[in-house]
C-alpha cells in the first residue's frame, strides 16, 4: 500500500494580493513560511515519509522544502504537479477577472469540472496530468509514503473522483486550505481517499480562497 501525503502549498503573495496564479511563479508570504513549517512539523509527527515530490514553482518548492528537511527525505521537483495553466488569467485579481471575462469566469464559479481559465488549460486536462503523475509516482514508491506538495485545482481534480463524483458534480468539492493535508492510499489498482483538508495543525494561521474563486 503506497501513501499519499498530499498538502496543498501555503499561502502565496498572490493568495495574499487575491490574484489567479496559475503558473505565475511568486514566492509564499510571510504567513506561508509559517505555515509550511506548521505543516511540515504535523507531518513529520505523524507519518514516516519516504520521499517528496513537488510543483517545481516556488510557492510548492518553499512548502517542500521544510517537510524534506524534517523527514530527511529527498525532495524531487516536476511541472507535472503544477497549478491549472490559467492562460489570459496569469497573475490578474479574481476582481478584476469577473468584470473582464464574465462568462469564462462565471462557468469556472459555478461549473469547474467543465471550465478552465480563458487561453489556458481546462480542469479536465489538469486532471489527466495529474493522475498520470500520481499513477506514476505509485508505481515507482511500492509500500512507501510519500508526499505531494501541488495546486488547489490539483487537490480538487484528486478528491473528486476519489468521492466518486463526476467533473458536472466538482462544485460539491470545496477548496482545501493553504498548507493542508490530504491523505490518500492505493494498491496501485484501487485508490482510497483517507482523509481531505487535515488543518487542525494550523490552529489561528489557517488561510482559505476567498468565496469568489
Amino acid at each position: 500500500m503506497t501513501t499519499f501525503i498530499i498538502v496543498r502549498h501555503a499561502q502565496s503573495v498572490a493568495n495574499l494580493q487575491k490574484v489567479f496564479a496559475g503558473h505565475y511563479d511568486i514566492d509564499l508570504s510571510a504567513l506561508g513560511f509559517t505555515q509550511a513549517e506548521k505543516a511540515a512539523a504535523y507531518i513529520q509527527a505523524h507519518y514516516p515519509v519516504d520521499k517528496v515530490y513537488a510543483s517545481d514553482l516556488k510557492r510548492t518548492c518553499q512548502t517542500a522544502q521544510p517537510i524534506a528537511k524534517l523527514c530527511n527525505a529527498e525532495l524531487v521537483t516536476t511541472p507535472e504537479l503544477r497549478e491549472i495553466f490559467a492562460g489570459e488569467w496569469e497573475g490578474v485579481s479574481f476582481e478584476q477577472l469577473q468584470k473582464d471575462y464574465d462568462e469564462d469566469y462565471t462557468k469556472w464559479r459555478t461549473d469547474i469540472g467543465n471550465a478552465g481559465p480563458t487561453g489556458g488549460e481546462t480542469v479536465r486536462q489538469v486532471s489527466v496530468r495529474i493522475w498520470k503523475k500520481l499513477r506514476e509516482i505509485a508505481a515507482e514508491n511500492e509500500n512507501k509514503t510519500v508526499a505531494i506538495v501541488t495546486h488547489a485545482t490539483p487537490v480538487r481534480t484528486i478528491v473528486c473522483p476519489l468521492k466518486g463524483l463526476s467533473f458536472d458534480e466538482m462544485p460539491q468539492v470545496v477548496w482545501v486550505p493553504n498548507a493542508s493535508i490530504t491523505i490518500v492510499q492505493t494498491d496501485g489498482k484501487e485508490w482510497k481517499l483517507v482523509q481531505a483538508g487535515i488543518d487542525e495543525h494550523l490552529a489561528d494561521c489557517k488561510t482559505v480562497l476567498p468565496p469568489n474563486v
